[in-house]
């Protein structure tokens, strides 16, 4: 596929550069940027690594003007003042990376800044097709081909002060020519497509983000190993159990240098294995031997709940030892003490962070994901402050429901929270008409089955999946095993409860039922236009729009070809759902879960927003009251500080605050709530 300039007639670049090795030239550099209110910044450097690689070459620039300097040869620090004077816009292509060598090697503090890939990200959330890289934006916005030379993109350290090529020279000038050009492309659709409020904030994150990464958190590294040997002896002792439940015998087998091994006949690894051993046993109602499949195959009385354990507890402690095993010790730095990761934060549908790359390293360390850390406090206790601080933890109370009944104002909704009600208790003690609390017994049974109704409902769940949720929710522990008493369901039930949260608030039903209907894209009537959509391949969508439309089971072969021919002209037209702060997911033609998706998009989005706004302001309020504390970790609803103890309090008091505040500024009537406090280790209420 092919996006390049997208329409556009092809830029031809003039390059304007300065290369700077004295001292005295830094004066012109310093006036140039006083009499410019936004410029271009980017860094050379010697590797991916703040903590351990250096700082070559600072760019400085527009399209008509670069300014290239060497900072192993001149001083930077005379131009601090006005990187950090909030007055002057900061543009970059993946700025983070630039904030974090110069906040790290210079102590250098940003606000104002600006991301072109940001802005890509943002504007093409659900239809990013062609990537978001400098080389994809510059072909498509630009029509020109940037120099992907790896020797010369990484040749940068490796050649001495004034020994730089021309067009080394110039390479390094383009980055601060085309995203000065990219950006006002995309400027037109920002504004066109009302994203303005959702990159303002994205854009206001960056330094945040950026300072998070650079904290990192620092790991009680025995009690982890510990945690890992616990994991491997029950992974053991689990195989043993499975040995006997499937009969299996251990055979000798030669290796590669003739001595025998002893090994099993069966691979409780490989699914396949698996579940071919369970249709020989004559357990031929499961299609995969995912967790959840078993689970509910034992819940349903289709296998042994003894078999269906043993293999969800191999499965989830073979997890523990692989994936928080002594590899992810591998994770602390060498230089911090601490584990660091790297996130993204317009990269999924929602806008909420994700967190780490497999594989991912940047040479000295690698990079884990902090945001899936098993929420038992035996693995998150592992997760300490340094000496003389502790942690501050605040997690924003039932944000999906909240959001869902401000949007809706649904009066059951309005009254509870305006009221600082419980929900489940309130919606619960009407469907079921009889008291519903937390009290020991039926009461908390039917609680705990409202609250999977409405965190359900609160995702767009349809009726077969919320059985599904609910049948699992019910029947398994906050570890993922079995629980011992196991709870029934019919889907009556299941379905009872459905309509009964829809019938009690009809006003929550007309609200999800209009987001899927707007979202729908064969149907919506709030479309736009797409260039990168409308240059996606006619046999893919095609394909895309059968494979849609053979789920169907009512439609004809022939009737499948007819629509799915009469659609793939339709491909650049894309339907999208919104967030209380405008921010957007697109649905392609042939996007056949539009339903669930838009219900969930909104209220998902929403509160990411709200937490993307309340770090910001916290990391804003930080810095103002001179305190020593800083972010160290977003996971969901919930944020994760670390603070000298004799300012925890007040740390902790506004972090509250702020944080209700800005759930507050996305919503018209429900008032927000946030629920923590302070710990010397990493836990939650």
């Amino acid at each position: 596929m092919n996006l390049a300039g997208a329409g556009l007639m092809t830029l031809r670049t003039e390059f304007n550069y300065e290369y700077i090795t004295e001292a005295s030239s830094l004066e012109r550099v310093k006036a140039w940027m006083q009499n410019h209110k936004s410029f271009v910044v980017d860094l050379e450097t010697t590797g991916l690594d703040p903590f351990s690689n250096d700082i070559v070459l600072m760019q400085i620039g527009n399209t008509e003007k670069q300014w290239v300097i060497d900072v192993r040869a001149v001083d930077i620090e005379p131009l601090k003042p006005i990187m950090e004077d909030p007055e002057y816009l900061k543009l970059g292509q993946n700025i983070k990376f630039d904030l974090k060598f110069l906040k790290h090697q210079r102590n250098w503090s940003f606000e104002n800044v600006a991301d072109t890939m940001i802005a890509e990200q943002v504007m093409r959330c659900g239809i990013l097709m062609g990537g978001a890289s400098m080389g994809a934006l510059a072909q498509f916005y630009l029509g020109i081909e940037i120099d992907k030379d790896h020797n010369l993109r990484t040749g940068f350290g490796k050649t001495g002060v004034g020994m730089f090529s021309e067009r080394q020279l110039r390479y390094a000038a383009g980055d601060c020519i085309y995203p000065v050009q990219i950006a006002r492309h995309q400027k037109a659709k920002i504004r066109e497509r009302g994203l303005s409020n959702t990159l303002s904030l994205e854009h206001a994150f960056i330094p945040v983000l950026a300072d998070m990464e650079l904290e990192g958190m620092r790991i009680d590294a025995e009690a982890w190993t510990g945690l890992y040997q616990q994991a491997l002896r029950s992974a053991a002792e689990q195989e043993k159990l499975l040995d006997k439940l499937f009969q299996v015998e251990k055979v000798s087998q030669g290796d590669m240098f003739g001595k025998a091994q002893t090994v099993r006949s069966l691979n409780y690894g490989s699914w396949q294995q698996v579940l071919k051993r369970l249709v020989g046993l004559g357990y031929r109602t499961l299609q995969s031997t995912d967790s959840e499949e078993v689970a509910l195959a034992a819940i349903n009385g289709q296998i042994p709940r003894e078999l269906a354990q043993a293999l969800i507890a191999y499965r989830i402690f073979r997890k523990r030892a692989n994936t928080y095993g002594l590899g992810f010790l591998e994770a602390i730095h060498p230089v911090t003490g601490h584990i660091h990761s790297d996130f993204t934060q317009a990269t999924t549908h929602t806008g909420r962070l994700s967190s780490g790359q497999r594989g991912f390293s940047t040479g000295t360390s690698k990079r884990v994901n902090l945001q899936n850390i098993p929420r038992l406090s035996k693995y998150r206790h592992c997760f300490i402050p340094d000496d003389g601080d502790v942690f501050i933890v605040w997690d924003l109370k039932a944000i999906e429901p909240r959001i869902l009944g401000d949007m809706s104002q649904d009066p059951t909704y309005v009254e509870t929270f305006t009221n600082n009600g419980d929900i489940y208790n309130a919606l619960g003690s009407v469907i079921y008409g009889e008291t519903v609390s937390k009290a020991p017994g039926r009461p908390s049974e039917l609680r705990t089955k409202t609250k999977i109704g409405i965190l359900g409902t609160s995702y767009g769940t349809g009726k077969n999946k919320f059985y599904r949720n609910m049948l699992l929710d019910l029947n398994l522990n906050e570890e993922g095993f079995l629980k011992d008493t196991p709870t029934h369901i019919t889907q009556d039930e299941s379905d009872s409860l459905w309509e009964g949260i829809f019938e009690t608030c009809p006003g929550i039903k007309q609200t999800l039922d209009s987001l899927s209907e707007i979202a729908n894209p064969l149907g919506s009537n709030r479309t736009l236009y797409d260039e990168r959509a409308a240059h996606e391949p006619e046999s893919k969508v095609y394909d895309k729009l059968k494979e849609m439309f053979e789920r169907n089971s009512k439609l004809t072969e022939e009737d499948v070809k007819g629509k799915a021919g009469r659609l793939v002209n339709k491909r650049g037209y894309v339907s999208y759902s919104v967030s209380r702060n405008g921010r957007k997911r697109y649905f392609k033609v042939y996007h056949g879960s539009s339903y669930t998706d838009g219900r969930n998009h909104p209220i998902q989005s929403t509160a990411a927003d709200i937490l993307k706004k309340a770090s910001v302001d916290v990391h804003r309020r930080i810095k103002q009251e001179g305190h020593h504390a800083a972010i160290i970790n977003q996971v969901h609803d919930e944020l994760v500080l670390r603070c000298r103890k004799d300012e925890a309090e007040a740390v902790s008091a506004y972090t509250q605050e702020l944080m209700e505040a800005a759930g507050n500024a996305f919503m018209s009537t429900i008032p927000c709530a946030a629920e923590g406090g302070i710990y010397n280790r990493w836990e939650k209420e």
